[in-house]
């Protein structure tokens, strides 16, 4: 079943013809990897990260998550169960989240760049039963494992043994384990992973996102992407995992769409405008305001790149001129206006949530 299909129209007729294309059970693992196994030379993935290139078909990834499906299940993950994925960008990132989606768990992605202050908050409040680390991250989990009673597992990649004793290799636990596993049957709105805020300015909140998410995201990578992928097309990321769940938050209003509530409101009458913006618009706003308040970030950091490649004179200019000049005081300066330029924003964004929100109080 093809969800998104989109070919060279103008825009409005695009919008008028378009139809969300939703099916029950969803599965993301199913969708992105097992319903394309089929063809045991489809090409999936290549790993550059080494000296040379190691290719993936969708059949090997296929296999491979079935295994680390099995094995997890092995560890006692089942549905609903949180397991967080702490790794650099490699195949296993991949195959842990199509693990995790299969058995019907939520996956909590986390960056390698937290330290263990950050690690610990947001490992306590998910609840994660298991961890996949690496070395780097395996170092940061030792320190603070005997503060996270529910973690009971942690799975290393790569050699983490002497760094985190009692960890289980991931070689030893997928190579017991069989290749054969039957995805679980997830519906749209299950939930299918945890995604954090920053925590800038309080304590970092988790979105938990359904599965129906990655459908609601795939209209506008396509359409952005100019129509992509199309035939021979390569993806290239560097980014982290831990940030992608910025990049679900436009299905937050397809997923209220589908509440009680807003049926009800159709079946009183109300106009479909006001519906909207009544009572959709305000409920969905939540992981909006807050992928709003980190893209800030993201564009006054890239304003130093801008900036120095097109000779714009601006603040970012300003800063790296004093850098390479070693003015101190200007360095400082320009720190200081970023930093509460950042503070001021995501401030606003946390109190935004009090206003979309009522039972939210500070």
């Amino acid at each position: 079943m093809t969800l998104v299909r989109f070919d060279r129209r103008p825009f409005d007729e695009l919008y008028g013809t378009f139809r969300w294309t939703i099916p029950d059970p969803y599965n993301i693992a199913v969708d992105v990897c097992d319903k394309w196994a089929g063809d045991p030379h489809r090409l999936a993935l290549i790993d550059a990260s080494g000296e040379g290139e190691t290719r993936f078909t969708f059949a090997e990834i296929a296999r491979l998550s079935n295994r680390w499906a099995n094995a997890l299940a092995g560890l006692g993950v089942g549905r609903g169960a949180r397991v967080a994925v702490i790794l650099p960008q490699r195949v296993e990132v991949a195959v842990a989240h199509l693990a995790t989606y299969k058995l019907g768990a939520i996956a909590v992605p986390l960056t390698v760049l937290f330290g263990d202050d950050a690690l610990e908050y947001r490992l306590r409040d998910s609840g994660a039963s298991v961890a996949v680390v690496d070395g780097e991250a395996a170092a940061k989990l030792a320190r603070i494992r005997d503060r996270l009673p529910d973690l009971r597992h942690v799975v290393g990649v790569g050699d983490v043994g002497a760094l985190l004793p009692g960890a289980h290799p991931a070689g030893d636990l997928t190579e017991r384990a069989s290749d054969v596993f039957s995805a679980a049957a997830t519906r749209p709105h299950d939930p299918a992973l945890i995604a954090y805020t920053s925590g800038t300015t309080g304590p970092p909140k988790g979105a938990v996102l359904p599965h129906s998410s990655l459908i609601g995201h795939l209209p506008g990578f396509v359409l952005f992407n100019n129509l992509a992928p199309q035939p021979g097309d390569i993806l290239w990321s560097p980014a982290d995992w831990a940030w992608i769940g910025g990049l679900f938050t436009r299905t937050s209003m397809l997923q209220v769409m589908a509440e009680d509530y807003i049926r009800t409101a159709r079946s009183k009458g109300l106009a479909p405008p006001r519906i909207v913006l009544a009572h959709v618009l305000r409920n969905a706003a939540l992981p909006i305001v807050t992928t709003v308040g980190l893209a800030f970030g993201y564009t006054l950091t890239g304003s130093f790149i801008v900036e120095i490649i097109f000779n714009i004179p601006g603040m970012a200019r300003i800063g790296v001129e004093g850098i390479l000049q070693r003015d101190y005081t200007v360095i400082q300066a320009v720190v200081l206006i970023y930093t509460s330029l950042f503070i001021l924003v995501n401030l606003c964004v946390d109190l935004s949530y009090a206003f979309f929100n009522p039972r939210v109080r500070y």
